[in-house]
């Protein structure tokens, strides 16, 4: 009986001291997506949204808000003013066929 005892502790032990230690030790937190994050550069936005497919890029400006605003050709002839926001997520609305750029 106290082979068993000793042989069930040997098993559990290292069981239970893994589990304790999982939530120390474990992968780190994942960022939230409510946090704000460093403010981007012009060249940086500019990038980004080439990246998301936009090109002839034109009048990108800072807001007081931080947010960036300009216009962009999102496919053949299709003109569309964006608004670039803090955390990366872009706004875009048609802008008429005669619009300038």
């Amino acid at each position: 009986m106290l082979r068993f005892a000793v042989t069930l502790c040997l098993l559990v032990l290292p069981v239970a001291a893994s589990a304790q230690n999982e939530g120390a030790f474990g992968p780190p937190p994942t960022p939230r997506s409510d946090m704000v994050s460093e403010p981007m550069s012009r060249a940086q936005i500019a990038q980004m949204v080439a990246d998301r497919g936009y090109f002839e890029i034109d009048g990108l400006a800072q807001q007081g808000d931080g947010s960036w605003t300009c216009t962009a050709l999102a496919g053949p002839g299709r003109r569309v003013a964006l608004i670039i926001r803090s955390n990366g997520a872009i706004t875009e609305r048609d802008l008429p066929h005669d619009a300038v750029h």
